[in-house]
């Protein structure tokens, strides 16, 4: 996990996290931290179209390039997430667009994306939970503008794009809900054995981990899903790992150590079957999360989601992954 406590990592599992330009530009603890334990970084929201391209035809690549340098100037690679989403479109996108036109902005968009970034990226969440919410009708989209506009085989469309445009990066679908519901992991299995049937370069499934602390993890539906992947040839990738308080534990010590557990109750039943090929927390450092930040607030419980504290000392949660990653 660390890069300066020598740990050979004999599964192979990388380690990264998610981080924010306006967090890597404003904490020197931040950036030292970064370098220090992590191989990869997620662009948190900064690749997201409507970020982007906020204004049809005026793209503003600021924050992205801030990341972007920061990974070249120290070795690491990232993540590329996320360009299709039901919530992450720009304002100017609606269902007055034809599907001819849309697909024309898409395709500007994939392209400027890998013509910019494409360096540094080494794993691609082209899609972005577009199923149904719940998963109780397996394979079913979630309603919205994309599949209003393109239609339901937009998902498939969108990966052969990008594969043309980027076809040595692994391409991924990411959504949220398996480590919780058997229902939602036969929906995501559903969606991907159809891509993979139609031939489809689908190459991983990013499963995003954002967990509750007064929720029990479905160990059963998380190995169903781990051996299903690795029986489909599709890489499992946990991309947005972390944990909130739901529980109203007010003592630091004691919720450290309840998300602590929590995260290996996560990791046990896939590392069973076999190890992702990554962990990705969302987020480093506890002040930096988006479950702590001003324009999020999760409740009025404290947070304790990250690996490391707001001085970026290790807490359990760090010595958890590190000791699946490094054992």
């Amino acid at each position: 996990m660390s890069r300066t406590q020598g740990c050979s990592n004999p599964v192979g599992v990388e380690f990264g996290c998610a981080v924010t330009a306006e967090a890597l530009s404003t904490s020197i603890l931040l950036r030292q931290a970064l370098v220090r334990e992590c191989r990869i970084l997620s662009f948190e929201r900064e690749l997201k179209w409507r970020l982007l391209e906020s204004q049809r035809g005026q793209w503003d690549y600021g924050r992205a390039d801030t990341i972007a340098e920061f990974c070249r100037h120290n070795q690491m690679k990232a993540r590329g997430h996320a360009p299709l989403w039901h919530a992450g479109l720009p304002p100017w996108i609606d269902g007055t667009m034809r599907r001819k036109d849309l697909w024309q902005k898409i395709e500007t968009y994939f392209n400027n994306v890998i013509d910019r970034y494409g360096d540094i990226i080494e794993s691609w969440d082209v899609v972005n939970e577009a199923l149904e919410q719940n998963g109780n009708r397996p394979g079913v989209l979630r309603e919205g503008l994309l599949p209003h506009i393109l239609g339901d085989d937009y998902i498939a469309s969108a990966f052969i794009l990008a594969k043309q445009l980027a076809p040595a990066i692994p391409l991924v679908y990411n959504d949220f809900g398996p480590e919780y519901s058997f229902t939602k992991t036969r929906s995501v299995l559903r969606l991907l054995e159809t891509l993979k049937r139609k031939g489809v370069p689908v190459a991983g499934f990013g499963l995003q981990a954002h967990l509750s602390t007064t929720m029990k993890i479905d160990q059963l539906s998380l190995r169903t899903l781990t051996r299903e992947l690795r029986a489909m040839n599709i890489d499992l990738l946990i991309t947005e790992l972390d944990v909130r308080n739901r529980s109203g534990l007010l003592d630091d010590a004691a919720l450290n150590q309840v998300c602590a557990d929590k995260v290996r109750e996560l990791l046990e039943p896939i590392f069973s079957i076999a190890p992702p090929r990554q962990i990705v927390t969302w987020g480093l450092l506890d002040g930096y999360s988006w479950l702590t930040s001003k324009g999020y607030k999760a409740n009025s419980f404290p947070q304790r989601p990250l690996p490391l504290d707001e001085s970026g000392r290790r807490k359990p949660m760090w010595s958890v992954l590190r000791q699946f990653l490094c054992s």
